[in-house]
């Protein structure tokens, strides 16, 4: 995570490294934890998505996270696959 602000207005990841992270809290028994953690940013960045597939639990963590941000906070993502395939990030 790279955070651009000094004021904690946004944070970035890559989408790897963020899908690693909410794999890690949630097998922690965390993920909800982690998620209210990343509500303390105005906006995340959340890069490369679909650079590598997701799995099944990979994409239920990014729905459970971008569910709790809904109508609070602002996300970005960003990828490299073009709009006609963006549905087909995982396996």
């Amino acid at each position: 995570m790279t955070e651009i602000s000094s004021l904690n207005m946004f944070t970035q990841y890559t989408a790897l490294g963020f899908m690693e992270t909410l794999e890690l809290v949630e097998l922690k028994g965390e993920l909800k934890k982690k998620i209210n953690q990343l509500l303390k940013f105005d906006v995340l960045i959340i890069d490369e998505l679909g650079y590598l597939p997701m799995n099944k639990q990979g994409m239920h963590n990014l729905f459970q996270f971008i569910n709790a941000l809904y109508e609070y906070r602002s996300v970005i993502l960003t990828t490299n696959k073009e709009f006609t395939t963006g549905a087909s990030f995982y396996r």
